[in-house]
């Protein structure tokens, strides 16, 4: 099985531009396979697109399959880096009482 990520609905690639992306996973057998996927940015929306065949058919005759668009899967990167925090001011209006007004690089709470 050979898999090409794609950014979510983004074009879907040719069969040729799937082998050519070369992630792939020769040792799948009839149950789940793990394809590797390198070079991926982090908080990103992928299209993961596949392309199958069995090699071990006698006599050989084409048999590859590419995914459908229903059969595609979309998975997301994690965020690998913390954010990073300015605090822009700090004041304490009463004597037990601290406020912190910060500012991130990246949405969040």
């Amino acid at each position: 099985i050979w898999c090409q990520p794609v950014r979510k609905n983004f074009a879907e690639p040719s069969i040729n531009e799937i082998l050519q992306n070369n992630e792939y996973n020769s040792a799948c057998g009839i149950t789940a396979c793990t394809v590797a996927m390198q070079n991926l940015q982090s908080k990103t929306q992928y299209d993961i697109w596949c392309y199958t065949e069995d090699d071990n058919k006698y006599p050989q005759t084409p048999n590859g399959r590419k995914f459908s668009a229903l059969q595609k899967t979309t998975l997301s990167t994690l965020d690998t880096t913390p954010p990073i925090l300015t605090i822009v001011s700090a004041e304490s209006p009463i004597s037990s009482d601290i406020r912190i007004k910060i500012k991130m690089d990246e949405p969040g709470q």
